[in-house]
């Protein structure tokens, strides 16, 4: 008599922001599906890092129970533009100061 085991698993539906966001289990990892994505795990809590380029990451802990399918949706907000500032020190008075070749003040 032979027998034959079949993995027990469940389904992880993920949806969301931006479509085509990689879905991985750590933000180094192999990428395991984009933004719709249909993942099958075996049962038990999983991390899951979806990112994107020019988007803030974001982790789910999901529960996978099994044979059941597990709905989640992870929503990405753009990253914010870079600010900063910029100091100028001359040792001419009323020097002018150019930004990207654009006239931006004097010093």
């Amino acid at each position: 008599m032979r027998l034959e085991l079949s993995p027990i698993t469940g389904t992880v539906e993920l949806s969301g922001l931006p479509f085509g966001a990689e879905v991985r289990e750590t933000p180094s990892g192999p990428v395991l599906g984009q933004l719709p994505a249909r993942l099958v795990f075996p049962p038990g809590q999983r991390l899951l890092v979806v990112s994107a380029e020019g988007f803030v990451p974001t982790q789910l802990l999901v529960t996978v129970h099994a044979e059941q399918a597990t709905v989640v949706s992870a929503q990405l907000t753009p990253q914010p533009s870079p600010t900063g500032k910029v100091v100028v020190t001359a040792n001419r008075d009323s020097a002018l100061v150019r930004v990207d070749g654009k006239d931006a003040g004097f010093q």
